[in-house]
């Protein structure tokens, strides 16, 4: 997860899930947060 939300420009550190099971129906967790953390972006290249 950590790998996508620093490669996409566009992306929100908050997200959802969305569970089903067959039993106990759907649920919706969340909202749920990424830990951010942009010293990386030293080592990222263009």
């Amino acid at each position: 997860m950590e790998v996508l939300y620093y490669r996409d420009a566009r992306s929100y550190s908050k997200f959802q899930i969305g569970i089903m099971d067959k039993e106990a129906g759907s649920s919706i967790e969340g909202p749920l947060a990424c830990q951010e953390n942009w010293e990386i972006a030293l080592l990222a290249r263009n």
